[in-house]
């Protein structure tokens, strides 16, 4: 068995693999829905991406350049994920069916499709069974040392060391100076070293079966997306298993991703929650409901908070408006009474009660030239019970 060292001090080749059962699947087209900027939708289908933002395809319509689009999605039918979570640079994760390693290059086979040779310093970690120390543990990275979460019968158990390599069911780790070996049944998770790999920001892009990958799109051609996580580091990825991609640019930025500049949190009967990014306040996905007769619909950005909870954001890139959907949370089942008010250098721009029974209230409202604008839930006739106010979509845009 060829070993190697992940961690910083040395790095030698090695060879392994791990299979959970490769597959694949067939895919068939779907009706696809672009989200642009200004707030409106088109049905359209893109079919390529130029290395210079350009997009088309049918019913796009000419010289639209990707940074017009929020949003692309389609009714792609999804897949069953793969066993082991790949965890990636950029916050994104690959529900692997398989895996195997050789000469410090992983490569990767998920039931979207998806087959790629990456470089072994993308990898975060490697998750077979995403228990609450491993996730824990992951969100603990070391700069220098590798990790491996194993069950012993005195429960789990973590070994810090340099993760030597993988292979005939044994798990090699240099721990103290010597090479031990541990039976992968007994792994839970490797997490490896934080090299500090500078990552790329602007899309994500989420596959068929659940794997979700952030980073920029350089080109898309042939049904072959290529797609950046760092400047060094690509993907390919077959165009057919994208089921949805999200775009940041110059002319977005989601409130969910910047940080406040003051945050005020108090409570009155109700226990004390924090405001949360792109959940609920009860750490839920967030959800809100039109009509009684409707499904919630869920919402990938946003903003969850409980009465009262004053957040304020700086307008550091003249945006020119602020959008959102602002509403109750499914999750409280109709109940909940808040007012729910929009400010901008201390003027209101929008303020509206909104309650568990009241659909979800649409908000666009002008920020030019305004340097801080201030989200404001405030406690209605229920006092704060049940008030987890959303807003959903929280962005500033430049139309």
């Amino acid at each position: 068995m060829l070993f190697f060292a992940h961690a910083k001090i040395r790095r030698i080749p090695i060879c392994f693999a791990v299979t959970m059962g490769w597959m694949s699947c067939a895919l068939v087209s779907a009706q696809s829905k672009i989200q642009w900027i200004d707030g409106s939708s088109t049905s359209a289908t893109i079919e390529s991406v130029s290395a210079d933002g350009f997009v088309s395809g049918d019913g796009v319509p000419a010289e639209t350049q990707l940074q017009k689009i929020v949003a692309y999605q389609t009714d792609m039918s999804t897949v069953a994920p793969g066993a082991v979570e790949v965890v990636i640079a950029g916050q994104g994760k690959i529900f692997a069916n398989g895996i195997k390693i050789q000469d410090s290059t992983a490569t990767v086979s998920s039931a979207s499709g998806l087959t790629n040779a990456l470089s072994l310093d993308l990898i975060r970690a490697v998750v077979f069974k995403p228990t609450q120390r491993v996730k824990q543990q992951l969100a603990e990275r070391s700069e220098s040392k590798d990790f491996v979460v194993v069950d012993t019968p005195d429960g789990e158990k973590v070994v810090a060391g340099i993760f030597e390599g993988m292979g005939q069911g044994k798990l090699g780790l240099n721990f103290n100076g010597k090479s031990r070996k541990i039976g992968i049944e007994k792994v839970n998770a490797v997490s490896l070293a934080d090299l500090g790999l500078k990552t790329l920001a602007g899309t994500q892009i989420e596959l068929t079966d659940g794997s979700v990958l952030n980073g920029q799109i350089q080109s898309l051609d042939n049904g072959t997306l290529t797609f950046a996580i760092t400047s060094n580091h690509s993907i390919e990825i077959p165009w057919s298993s994208v089921v949805r991609l999200e775009v940041q640019s110059d002319n977005l930025v989601y409130l969910s991703n910047l940080e406040p500049l003051t945050v005020e949190q108090t409570s009155i009967f109700a226990p004390q929650r924090g405001w949360q990014r792109d959940r609920s306040v009860d750490s839920n996905p967030i959800r809100l409901q039109a009509s009684e007769k409707s499904s919630p619909q869920t919402y990938r950005k946003g903003i969850g908070t409980h009465s009262y909870c004053r957040l304020e954001f700086s307008n550091d890139n003249n945006f020119e408006r602020f959008q959102t959907i602002a509403g109750i949370d499914a999750e409280t089942n109709g109940r909940g009474d808040c007012q729910m008010s929009v400010y901008a250098d201390g003027i209101k721009l929008w303020s509206h009660r909104i309650t568990g029974q009241t659909p979800p209230e649409q908000v666009d409202v002008d920020i030019s030239g305004m340097a801080k604008v201030t989200l404001i839930v405030e406690p209605g006739e229920q006092f704060d019970l049940a008030d987890h106010a959303d807003w959903a979509d929280a962005r500033f845009v430049k139309p």
